[in-house]
């Protein structure tokens, strides 16, 4: 009677609780998205052909369909003036976590992992910005390279494309290297686990379970939802720049966008 599955389980995590000096913690979503710098306007992709260096990505073109949330690549980007100070020179390491499931699916770059693990399993993941770069986003030769673009007409076919909600151009991105090991919670009953880590007053053991993944955060700005050359001149020329949030609506009606979070971002105009 004494000897329960679940009476060893419960000791071994007294033990365990009163023994082991250093206790971790479930981090919450918003510590992650703080040490992993996990920004709310970056989105993320993943592609291994640009593992060499994320700077092929700069000047990119990718597009949104309306009822699709995936972002696809158009054919023909816009050539990228590099801005050398923005170079990464070395690499970044993030504080090293403990995350759960619920956790995992709300941050885009580590939803991977919630596909994988129980509601009695956690990760410890490590996270390294190993590069990131910008292009140059203001000025003339971008403004010319903006209506070159837009006059070509090999893009007329998303640019008068209804379904089309937002056109973006990479201008930043960052290369984050993931690394998990996945933990389950001590059962008596359960064999196996190398080793282990104190969450909250309980025991969790390693498993098998190691990730290396990579994912390209990139920040996107949108082109206005103009269907003509002539009407895209007609914006640049106004000089328009949005100051806070009440101004949305306003700047919407001008540039006739649906979509409130298809805004061009044109505050280098200023």
């Amino acid at each position: 009677m004494g000897n329960s599955k679940e009476q060893q389980t419960d000791h071994v995590n007294k033990v365990m609780d009163e023994s082991v000096a250093e206790k971790r913690t479930k981090a919450t979503l918003e510590k992650v998205k703080e040490e992993f710098q996990a920004d709310d306007s970056l989105r993320y992709i993943k592609n291994d052909t640009y593992n060499a260096g994320p700077e092929p990505l700069l000047g990119k073109v990718f597009i949104e369909k309306e009822g699709e949330s995936e972002l696809k690549r158009w054919a023909l980007s816009i050539p990228p003036i590099i801005d050398e100070k923005s170079i990464l020179r070395e690499p970044i390491k993030r504080m090293e976590l403990i995350i759960e499931n619920k956790v995992a699916a709300n941050v885009e770059f580590l939803t991977f992992l919630s596909s994988n693990v129980s509601n009695e399993e956690i990760y410890e993941v490590k996270v390294i910005d190993n590069a990131a770069v910008r292009l140059i986003d203001y000025g003339d030769d971008w403004e010319k390279s903006l209506i070159k673009w837009m006059n070509s007409p090999f893009n007329q076919d998303i640019i008068n494309n209804s379904r089309v909600k937002s056109i973006g151009i990479v201008t930043g991105v960052v290369q984050k290297f993931i690394i998990s090991k996945k933990y389950k919670k001590f059962e008596a009953s359960v064999k196996g686990g190398a080793y282990g880590v104190n969450v909250g007053g309980e025991l969790y053991t390693s498993t098998s379970e190691y990730t290396f993944e990579t994912r390209y955060g990139v920040d996107l700005v949108y082109l206005p939802s103009v269907k003509s050359l002539a009407e895209f001149k007609n914006v640049i020329d106004k000089k328009l720049k949005i100051e806070n949030i009440s101004d949305l609506a306003a700047i919407n009606e001008k540039l006739r966008i649906s979509d409130e979070n298809s805004f061009f971002d044109i505050g280098y105009l200023s």
